[in-house]
């Protein structure tokens, strides 16, 4: 969907908001999951901004358009300035979180090599 006229910006900005809304429901729900589950308080440690930034730019990436600043030439070609800019702030926070999803599994796994070589050396009584 694309939005056609400047009327259209609360739309956009509903878009945004109600984006960031999910990301905090979700992270809330984790939050209390990781109680019990290791990857989901690590996933909360690590990719809550990260989460938080995909949100939005994703979001006003699907509701804007390229006559939300108005038809003339130059208008639109702003448009497509802030397309191109918004392309590359999309790669740049799901890169984002990506990585950060990688780190929060890396802690699970090490978590559980220090028990596992916690609970082999510990029996030893000491060095």
């Amino acid at each position: 969907m694309s939005v056609q006229s400047p009327a259209d910006w609360p739309i956009l900005v509903i878009s945004v908001v109600g984006a960031i809304l999910v990301v905090e429901v979700s992270r809330r729900v984790l939050t209390k999951v990781g109680r019990k589950w290791a990857l989901a308080r690590h996933l909360v440690e690590h990719c809550t901004w990260p989460a938080f930034s995909v949100a939005a730019v994703v979001a006003f990436n699907l509701v804007f358009g390229p006559g939300m600043f108005g038809d003339s030439a130059s208008e639109r070609g702003t448009a497509g300035t802030v397309e191109r800019v918004l392309g590359l702030f999309t790669i740049a926070a799901v890169t984002w979180l990506i990585v950060q999803a990688a780190y929060a599994l890396t802690d699970v796994i090490l978590d559980r090599l220090v028990l596992v070589e916690g609970s082999a050396t510990g029996g030893r009584g000491g060095s």
